[in-house]
């Protein structure tokens, strides 16, 4: 697959021409817009629901052109892109959890408590490893933030528009995230050392991990 485009106008304009054009019945316009952002759909289910990754990127996708019409004129397609991937992932969630507990608020769960299923990523480092697992025991929608800003280098703006939610909050769920990210962390390191390294060294470790991702299962 081809890497994921760099942010800018030019990029959002091709996409939302894409789009319009897959909607309108071009397939290859499709499978140009899938290739320009495969590794970052894919990436964002990797490393919370991996033996289903590549099923709910199909989704996502489908979901992408046949909503396309929802999409606001303003906002950028990276940003419509990645909302419906968290509205995906919490279908999904949703869909596998307990009859009892349907109708509580998945976002506000664990990917490890909804789940119960290790991470099948290799990582090369401690701290990548120590990380995943961090970022695994923290809620799914202040998960999902620390991802944004790190993997997808996401502003708070961007962020907001993919969650559906005001840059206050954004910048709310992004300081309950590191707090709860550095507890994570320091619970599940086996020495206050690697536990030091990854937490002084956060967005090195994200963004080394961001690269592991998008390898297939």
């Amino acid at each position: 697959m081809a890497p994921s485009p760099p942010h800018d106008e030019d990029s959002d304009l091709e996409d939302r021409r894409l789009l319009d054009a897959w909607g309108g019945g071009d397939e290859a316009a499709g499978a140009t817009l899938v290739a320009r952002h495969f590794r970052r759909v894919f990436r964002f289910f990797r490393g919370k629901v991996a033996s289903d990754a590549e099923d709910l990127t199909q989704r996502c996708f489908m979901a992408c052109v046949e909503q396309r019409e929802r999409m606001p004129n303003e906002a950028r397609f990276r940003a419509y892109l990645m909302g419906i991937c968290y509205k995906q992932l919490l279908m999904f969630l949703r869909s596998k959890g307990r009859h009892d507990r349907k109708h509580e608020d998945f976002s506000r769960m664990s990917i490890e408590e909804m789940t119960r299923s290790p991470s099948r990523v290799v990582a090369a480092r401690e701290e990548q490893r120590l990380l995943l697992t961090a970022l695994r025991r923290i809620p799914v929608e202040l998960q999902v933030v620390i991802e944004l800003l790190y993997w997808e280098e996401m502003t708070v703006v961007e962020i907001g528009e993919a969650l559906g939610i005001p840059s206050g909050t954004v910048k709310s769920r992004l300081h309950r995230a590191r707090g709860l990210l550095r507890g994570r962390i320091e619970e599940a390191a086996e020495s206050l050392a690697v536990a030091a390294s990854t937490i002084d060294n956060l967005e090195r470790w994200a963004r080394e991990l961001r690269e592991m991702l998008p390898e297939k299962v």
